[in-house]
């Protein structure tokens, strides 16, 4: 590494992600990040959650991107399955434009690895 190079952390539930961790860590970085690498989580047909939820995840779409693939309907009405990846991807790319994410792809749910 460059001695003015960074590395970072950013470790979230999906509370975190409705914060927008990821803008709120931008003045942590004197330099834009060129990578993000997206670890094992929940992924979203995994990932159920009540209206409230999808709603307060809703609200941190950034503008200008669209928030279909964001949710998928559930057998039960109350619910649906929300993805978070492609929200946390939207938000990188909001606030670092130009970004390279690279994903682990893993679900923290299904492969019992984790």
């Amino acid at each position: 590494l460059q001695n003015d190079s960074q590395i970072g952390a950013l470790h979230a539930g999906w509370r975190g992600v409705a914060q927008n961790i990821v803008a709120a860590s931008k003045s942590l970085f004197k330099n834009a990040p060129h990578v993000a690498v997206l670890g094992p989580h929940i992924r979203q047909m995994s990932f159920e959650v009540g209206l409230d939820v999808v709603q307060d995840l809703l609200a941190t779409v950034p503008p200008g991107h669209p928030t279909e693939s964001l949710v998928a309907n559930h057998a039960d009405p109350s619910k649906r399955y929300f993805n978070l990846n492609l929200l946390i991807r939207r938000q990188l790319i909001s606030a670092f434009p130009g970004i390279q994410i690279l994903d682990v792809d893993k679900d923290t749910v299904t492969d019992h690895s984790y």
